[in-house]
């Protein structure tokens, strides 16, 4: 087991601070399962703390990593929750992210079909682009014949992985055959979430067990479209005009959401709302006081040397401290059992609302 650690210059204890974040942070961006809601429940004071950013003139986006739905339904849950001035631009998901990826980073034609390991939230998104999925839905059923070799379409250019309720071992073999037998066949995740609130109760297994299936299989990781990779926030900067390090990501786990504010340059605030608990949160923080010397870990495909990591545990002068003196480490880990703390803590969204 190896844990890297990517980690602010202090991390906040439980509500201190945060006067000072609301008053200069002018972009924040909340995940949604975990932080707004727990299946289908708003969670408690949240809607007062929303409405008080706004009336602060502050921005508000909320980016998920659920993949199953369009923006359209998340919009419409936000309205069901009593959310009705959440409009589509509020909203990024990883199956958009995904889509946007295919489209801009990857270029891939229009001509060129994406096989979809996942739900209608990514095929929807992609279609919305212009270009035509198989698999998903029509492949739920199927199973692969062992009298003779297995057939993909071979105008095929991308395989785009996500949470799938259906998922089985016919589409893993397609998927594999499409990435393993066809030229410059791309591989895009959503996201790598290992588990997630799927009902309001429980934890179960996430994206990111669909995506471990099929990276096994091919023996080598995909492109991650969703948190933690840094896309979708050069993607907010250009919307906003704002620069990362004037917002906030708010968010439930240390692994996405914080992670993925930390190596952009974004403040952090980790609510105990959701996945992470307060314990776990005190146990990684102990554990981040052992210095991590010489560890490598892969940053772009290169190795590199992780820095010696001081480790600062007097927080009683941070809120004197300007919030760019709290910046977290910034570079992109994409290997590893990674985790990152946050430079702010907080019980939940509601204590956002400074009363």
């Amino acid at each position: 087991f190896q844990l890297i650690l990517i980690r602010p210059s202090s991390s906040m204890v439980v509500n201190e601070g945060l006067e000072q974040l609301v008053k200069e942070v002018k972009t924040f961006v909340f995940d949604c399962d975990g932080v707004i809601w727990k299946g289908k429940h708003l969670i408690d004071g949240v809607e007062g703390a929303l409405e008080y950013l706004k009336s602060l003139g502050k921005e508000i986006m909320f980016i998920t990593n659920n993949s199953t739905k369009t923006r359209e339904d998340l919009v419409a849950k936000f309205h069901r929750l009593g959310l009705k001035w959440v409009e589509k631009h509020h909203v990024l998901s990883s199956a958009y992210a995904a889509a946007e990826f295919v489209d801009l980073e990857l270029e891939l034609p229009k001509d060129k079909k994406v096989y979809v390991v996942g739900e209608r939230g990514i095929v929807h998104e992609l279609t919305e682009k212009g270009y035509t999925c198989v698999g998903a839905e029509e492949h739920k059923d199927l199973v692969p014949s062992l009298e003779r070799n297995f057939e993909v379409d071979k105008d095929i250019g991308a395989v785009v992985v996500g949470y799938d309720f259906h998922i089985n071992y016919y589409k893993i073999v397609y998927a594999t055959r499409c990435l393993i037998s066809l030229p410059n066949c791309h591989f895009v995740a959503t996201n790598r979430d290992a588990r997630s609130h799927v009902i309001s109760a429980q934890e179960w297994p996430g994206g990111g067990t669909m995506v471990a299936a099929l990276t096994h299989a091919v023996g080598y990781p995909p492109h991650v479209a969703g948190k933690p990779n840094p896309f979708l926030v050069q993607f907010l900067t250009k919307k906003l005009g704002h620069l990362p390090s004037e917002m906030c990501m708010v968010g439930d786990r240390l692994d996405t959401d914080i992670l993925f504010g930390n190596s952009t340059n974004m403040q952090t605030l980790l609510v105990l709302s959701g996945v992470t608990s307060l314990p776990h949160y005190h146990s990684v923080k102990n554990a981040s006081k052992q210095p991590f010397t010489n560890k490598k870990v892969k940053k772009n495909e290169e190795e590199v040397e992780e820095e010696d990591v001081e480790d600062d545990d007097d927080t009683s002068n941070n809120n004197a401290q300007p919030l760019q003196q709290q910046r977290a480490k910034t570079f992109h880990v994409t290997t590893g059992d990674i985790v990152a703390l946050p430079n702010f803590v907080a019980d939940s969204v509601a204590n956002l609302w400074i009363k």
